[in-house]
């Protein structure tokens, strides 16, 4: 089974990479920056926010794994905003049935309430 992970250079990226080749399952790595890739897998260059490259990076995948989120050095938050976009209608195209999202950008979004800063999001953080 060859699975796609989008944002593999990314913590929860090389983690889910990891996993996947312990698996032995073929792994294409769908980054912005190639030489930040993790060893061992197919190497896709592609931006979350750039279609054609995006569905480039996918082509051919079983599944897709994405793991893309906001990280401080970047200048732009919506990026999983703008990759979500493009998801499913791409995907199904490509007939990519398998599609599983990981974030944990909901627990670095500022301007919540109460209840979800101080209750909602520690438990999510913890857990």
């Amino acid at each position: 089974m060859r699975v796609a992970v989008i944002g593999a250079s990314g913590r929860t990226g090389r983690a889910t990479v990891k996993h996947a080749l312990a698996a032995g399952l073929d792994v294409v790595s769908v980054v912005r920056s190639p030489s930040s890739a993790p060893q061992g897998t197919t190497v896709r260059q592609a931006d979350a926010r750039d279609h054609e490259a995006l569905a480039a990076g996918v082509k051919g995948a079983d599944a897709v794994v994405s793991c893309i989120g906001h990280v401080a050095s970047d200048q732009d938050p919506a990026v999983l905003q703008a990759g979500r976009r493009h998801w499913s209608p791409r995907w199904r195209r490509q007939e990519c049935s398998r599609l599983v999202a990981v974030s944990a950008a909901g627990a670095f979004v500022a301007g919540d309430d109460p209840l979800s800063r101080f209750v909602a999001k520690p438990i999510l953080v913890v857990s």
